[in-house]
């Protein structure tokens, strides 16, 4: 009996190995099909990344997607509006290269704001690249843990080198201190012309921006000034106070920027902010000190004040954009030192623009101002 039930449990112990090992082959077999069927999507995803990049223009992931707009994973439905987007960019960006604008009439657009057809053309190309049609890629793409597209791995948003869907929330508001900003190693680029239904990615491309400019993080490009001035006239204030403070702390931090080319531009988008509310207007003014700070740095008091009083746009018509002008003129011609005098040719076009002003009854808010800055004049030139 002894020896029999030494027998029976001797069995059961190697069935028990048996199915142990079993188990373990069926659970690498399982992991290893997991692991293939990863490696199938992420090839599916990076050709669907550089085929989006070849369409737009951008050097990496995370810049395309951030031209796309992308602010999170997307449904399937959501998912063809991207593609239709990506469409749309690469026909309005071979047209411009073209130097001819879009032909034919301009689809219907979605409930997204994306065309709502797409070309044959297209839609061949996109087949050749991906290896997967445009209405069954979805099957192809990585998924996220709510079983939405996963976007923001396939563009590289939150790897770590782009930026994190908890940053890119962050990232769109207005905060005063870039040191609250959430790190950014990769700015993304501001387009040039501003597009106010893009406001909220312009502002998440700008705060990325002072993030990397506060961690001194070595930028790829400068910073395109003009593209920044243009945020600075949006209607949006959030938008208006974080172009304004990336623009002042470009300028204190001396980014090298080509300051003197955009400097008219720069000056009259300070201007345009000061009529959105008191808070722009009180950010505008510091901003415009800040800038002309660095015109005196880079150039000098001289262009400054030139750049200053020749300004010719509509901003001069109202007298709360007039007082500031003449105030931070007034400052840049506090700063002449021994080094550099003030020419007669500025002194005139100085005194031409005070005269300019006290002949407009409309600007009478800023006369006070015109009249003391003609006293500094005549005070630096030892005129009675």
């Amino acid at each position: 009996m002894a020896c029999k039930a030494g027998v029976q449990t001797h069995t059961v112990r190697t069935n028990s190995r048996i199915k142990t090992v079993q188990f373990v082959q069926e659970l690498h077999g399982a992991m290893t099909a997991g692991k293939t069927e990863s490696q199938e999507l992420s090839g599916v995803a990076q050709r669907l990344a550089s085929f989006a990049a070849g369409c737009l223009g951008t050097s990496t992931p995370a810049h395309t997607g951030s031209r796309l707009g992308i602010m999170g994973n997307v449904s399937e439905a959501e998912l063809k509006e991207v593609l239709h987007h990506i469409e749309v960019l690469s026909k309005q960006r071979a047209s411009a290269a073209a130097g001819r604008p879009v032909q034919g009439n301009q689809p219907a657009l979605t409930s997204f704001g994306y065309p709502a057809t797409s070309n044959s053309s297209f839609q061949q190309a996109f087949k050749e690249a991906c290896g997967v049609d445009a209405d069954h890629i979805h099957l192809h793409l990585p998924r996220d843990a709510r079983g939405q597209v996963d976007l923001l791995r396939i563009f590289s948003l939150e790897d770590g080198k782009g930026t994190h869907l908890e940053s890119c929330e962050a990232l769109a508001e207005f905060v005063d201190d870039p040191s609250e900003l959430p790190f950014c190693d990769e700015p993304s680029l501001v387009e040039r012309e501003a597009d106010e239904a893009h406001w909220l990615q312009d502002a998440i491309a700008i705060n990325g921006l002072r993030s990397a400019v506060f961690h001194n993080v070595t930028l790829v490009e400068a910073p395109d000034l003009q593209a920044l001035s243009r945020r600075c006239r949006s209607r949006r204030p959030a938008l208006c106070k974080t172009a304004l403070r990336a623009m002042a702390e470009l300028a204190k931090k001396g980014v090298q920027c080509d300051w003197i080319s955009a400097a008219a531009e720069v000056v009259a988008a300070c201007l345009a902010a000061m009529q959105l509310t008191k808070v722009t207007a009180k950010m505008g003014e510091e901003t415009l000190d800040a800038v002309c700070g660095r015109l005196r740095e880079d150039a000098s008091v001289t262009v400054t004040l030139h750049v200053l009083t020749s300004l010719n746009c509509p901003e001069l018509k109202h007298p709360t954009c007039v007082a500031a002008l003449l105030r931070v003129s007034s400052t840049s011609l506090s700063s002449l030192g021994e080094t550099e005098a003030l020419t007669a040719q500025a002194a005139e076009e100085i005194s031409g623009f005070c005269e300019e002003v006290l002949k407009n009854r409309r600007l009478s808010p800023a006369f006070s101002e015109a009249r003391a800055l003609q006293r500094q004049v005549a005070k630096v030139q030892n005129v009675p």
